[in-house]
This record gives structure tokens, C-alpha cells and sequence, in this order.
């Protein structure tokens, strides 16, 4: 520890940007003067709680400033389950808001959202952003619409995930929807009708990923929304009339990754 303690303390906050809260806060804490000091001082903490033992995460949850927080990784996964709620009772999110950059909220139940989706907002340094519901959640239209506004109000948002298993997100529904610096999406399930509107509403968009499209036909004409898109992965039972007229419009596409069992799309004469 001597050696290490002799390093830099420039160097060792490199060496921290590395590691997990937990590893540090667990290391070093309570170490000497030297080490608490610079505990104190650093705020760039990743906090990923997915494979901490209780004794640990409450440890590090006693130690924890949100405002030194860039990170946030939460998960009710079963060795985790009710992490999310007890964390949000420890922790308002909105004191978060100042440095997190990064949120990611997997198995997430409905009870515990609203909160959330409430105060998601706030969080106006949030570059990623990752909200996935648990299997068996059902989010009503009301919580889907207010989810989707309160991102569209996250000026730096990047990078975004969102999946609810059991219903699209709707974005045709809402004035004055953008989403300015979006750049990569991925979605859970979608129709291509919503797909056409989320790209009219991200014109920075360039990567755009769907686990599942809802069996439904095209409905609107003009998709050069989709003009700006470069990489696109879908799973679906669209038509290939369907395909010809979004791929028509989506002249940068660089990547391409379907799924069908659509027989038609599985014409290699049609695709040239």
C-alpha cells in the first residue's frame, strides 16, 4: 500500500476512473487520512451494484455522495430483486442531478417508475440512458407518454434504451416531440408506423435497434425521416413492399440486421 500511496494523487484518480465505487470504497476507506481525503474529493464514481453482496452495497451506500455519482447501474435481477426501490429510498434521484452522466435501470417495476419518469428530467448532464421494465410490468399510455417526454427534455442524451415488454413506446402523439441529440436507440417492441415517427422526431439519429415490430401496416407515406439512419436492426413480419418503401428512404444505411419469417423477404432477387 506504500507504494501505492506514493503515487500521484493525479495518477491515482486516473487509476480510480477504471474502477467500481465499491472496489474503491471497499479498498480504501477508513485507510488513513491520506486515502479518506481523496475519497472525499473525487467525484467521478461508476457505481454498478449488479453483483455486490448486501453487507457491501450498504456499505457503500453509506458512504455515498450523489453528487460525486457520473455512473448508476441498478438491477432487480434475482440475486438483486428490490434493489431499485430500496436505492430510491436511500436516495432522491434528483440528487443525482448535478454530475450523473449515465443511468441504467434494469427489471424495473412499474410502482417504482413513477418517480422516476417524473423526475428523469432533472438529470440535464445524462448522455446514456438505459430503462428497461421487468417481464412482467405493464406500463399504462399515460406512463409511456410521460416517459417519452421526459426524455425527449434530456438535452444531452445520446445513447438510449428503453424497453417495456409489454407495450410501444408512442411517439406520434405528442407536440413539439424532439429529440436533439439523440444518436442510438433501442428499442423493446415498436410498429413501423412509430419507428417513421421516433426518426422525424431525432433528426441526429444514425443507429436504430428493435427487439420486436408489432405486426401492423405501414401507414404513412413519407419516411424520409429515415434518411439520416446508418444502422438499423430489426426483428419483424413486415412485407417486402413494407421494406422497399423504408429502405428506399434510407439512403446512408451502412448496416443492416433483419429477422422474418416472412417469406417474401427472403428473395435474394428482390433484395439486389
Amino acid at each position: 500500500m506504500t507504494q501505492f500511496e506514493s503515487l500521484p494523487n493525479e495518477l491515482i484518480y486516473v487509476i480510480f476512473k477504471y474502477l467500481n465505487a465499491s472496489d474503491i470504497l471497499n479498498a480504501l476507506s477508513n485507510l488513513n487520512s491520506h486515502f479518506t481525503a481523496l475519497l472525499t474529493i473525487y467525484n467521478d464514481y461508476k457505481v454498478d451494484f449488479r453483483s455486490v453482496s448486501k453487507d457491501l452495497y450498504d456499505f457503500v451506500c453509506s458512504q455515498l455522495v450523489p453528487s460525486h455519482v457520473q455512473m448508476l447501474y441498478l438491477s432487480n435481477k434475482r440475486n438483486t430483486y428490490g434493489q431499485i426501490q430500496n436505492f430510491f429510498n436511500r436516495f432522491s434521484l434528483i440528487s443525482f442531478s448535478s454530475r450523473l452522466r449515465s443511468l441504467s435501470l434494469k427489471s424495473c417495476l412499474e410502482n417504482e417508475s413513477k418517480e422516476i419518469i417524473d423526475h428523469l428530467h432533472l438529470l440535464t448532464k445524462l448522455t446514456v440512458l438505459s430503462f428497461v421494465a421487468n417481464a412482467g410490468a405493464d406500463f399504462n399510455t399515460e406512463s409511456r407518454r410521460r416517459l417519452v417526454k421526459a426524455i425527449s427534455q434530456l438535452p444531452l442524451l445520446r445513447i438510449c434504451t428503453i424497453k417495456l415488454y409489454s407495450d410501444e413506446l408512442i411517439f406520434d402523439d405528442i407536440p413539439g416531440l424532439v429529440f436533439q441529440s439523440l444518436k442510438y436507440i433501442c428499442l423493446g417492441i415498436s410498429s413501423l408506423d412509430q419507428l417513421v415517427y421516433l426518426c422525424r422526431c431525432a433528426p441526429n439519429l444514425k443507429r436504430l435497434i428493435v427487439d420486436a415490430i408489432i405486426d401492423e401496416p405501414l401507414n404513412i407515406d413519407d419516411c424520409s425521416s429515415l434518411a439520416n439512419l446508418t444502422h438499423l436492426s430489426i426483428r419483424t413480419e413486415a412485407t417486402m413492399e413494407e421494406f422497399e418503401r423504408l429502405l428506399s428512404k434510407a439512403r446512408s444505411l451502412v448496416s443492416l440486421s433483419l429477422v422474418c419469417s416472412n417469406f417474401q423477404c427472403h428473395d435474394g432477387n428482390r433484395w439486389q
